[in-house]
């Protein structure tokens, strides 16, 4: 997971639609976050973006070398 724990993932707050962006690290460390714009308290699943964390790595790891095409 090392390889996105330091890619930021954006997201609104369902309440004022403020925009939020925080490291895929942070968001899988805690099972909350408070909008910065309205204070409502956002609940996490750190469990389910754990899941899709791995796949994104298993899809890195099964990417194709690059391809050079001469013309």
């Amino acid at each position: 997971m090392a390889r996105v724990d330091a890619r930021k993932i954006g997201f609104q707050c369902p309440t004022c639609r403020h925009a939020i962006r925080q490291t895929v690290g942070w968001l899988t460390a805690n099972s909350n976050i408070a909008c910065p714009g309205c204070g409502t308290r956002i609940r996490l699943n750190p469990a389910k973006l754990t899941e899709s964390i791995d796949a994104m790595e298993q899809a890195f790891d099964h990417t194709p070398p690059a391809i050079d095409i001469e013309l």
